[in-house]
């Protein structure tokens, strides 16, 4: 009866069946998870820290002491700020290169503010009285209401007054 229900079409989700049994669970997708060689060490992060021991000892090589222990010092901070610090669940190395992206990269600002001088407009015109103002929609009341009828007779005809 069940098979039925569902490929008729009359029942469209399993809760209206009312089954005690069924039951829903979350599947997690793209779970990425690196396999682990040395303890907690993933081979990415091997490979890295073997790349900064390498450039420590290129180090070694062509700096003097007095340079060669602070520059030293900051290369193992970044190695292992690098290999095992996430900031909300990514590596040190994105979040640094985010930033240093964003520090140094162009931006683009789509409105930009002009800042333009504030200017105060003096009334030159004196207030009207009530006898004035009667003249002015005077004028108003005798004009026609609409120049169209004027303006589609002018085309039809095709004169230029």
């Amino acid at each position: 009866m069940f098979i039925y229900c569902l490929i008729s079409g009359k029942i469209k989700r399993a809760d209206s069946l009312k089954l005690k049994n069924i039951m829903e669970f979350q599947i997690p997708k793209f779970i990425e998870r690196q396999t682990k060689i040395v303890w907690i060490i993933t081979f990415r992060q091997f490979v890295f820290l073997i790349l900064m021991v390498g450039g420590i000892a290129l180090l070694r090589l062509i700096l003097p002491p007095l340079l060669f222990m602070p520059l030293v010092l900051l290369a193992v901070a970044f190695a292992f700020a690098t290999v095992f610090i996430k900031i909300q669940g990514r590596s040190f190395l994105t979040v640094f290169l985010n930033f240093l992206n964003y520090s140094f990269g162009s931006k683009i600002y789509l409105w930009k503010k002009k800042a333009a001088p504030v200017k105060l407009l003096k009334e030159t015109q004196k207030p009207l009285k009530a006898e004035e103002k009667k003249e002015a929609s005077s004028v108003l009341e005798i004009a026609e209401k609409s120049q169209l009828k004027k303006m589609a007779r002018r085309v039809e005809i095709g004169s230029s007054n």
